[in-house]
């Protein structure tokens, strides 16, 4: 069986809207999670959705992807994203199942975005 999504379009439907996550406090909730490879390394991305907005920004709903470099010299991110969720015992971000130890049973943590400029491009980042 195949759908065409064109035999049920309305006027409208066709707009595409980018919604832009602003600065400011959040509470997010992972919704993703999954290991890749950038620059011959291995990364561990989580995706967050904004299930609340403290800054009043009408950001909720809003999806977020964060990666974290699987290096020595990189732990500290992963570090404070699992303190920011509450973990508080020793993980190997390397193995599925403890990372989905994280962030398992719809636990939010508070984050802050915040705007970084490198070589001349502005970046948002999350703080945890």
């Amino acid at each position: 069986m195949k759908v065409n999504p064109n035999d049920w379009k309305t006027d409208g439907d066709n707009e595409q809207i980018k919604r832009i996550i602003h600065e400011g406090r959040k509470i997010l909730s992972p919704i993703a999670i999954g290991f890749k490879e950038s620059f011959e390394k291995n990364v561990l991305e989580i995706t967050y959705v904004v299930v609340e907005d403290l800054e009043d920004s009408n950001d909720v709903g809003i999806i977020h992807s964060d990666k974290f470099y699987l290096t020595e010299n990189a732990t500290w991110k992963i570090g404070k994203f699992a303190a920011a969720m509450g973990c508080e015992i020793p993980f190997d971000p390397e193995r599925m199942e403890d990372i989905i130890s994280i962030v398992r049973e719809g636990k939010v943590f508070k984050g802050t975005f915040a705007e970084r400029t490198y070589n001349e491009k502005t970046y948002l980042n999350i703080k945890y």
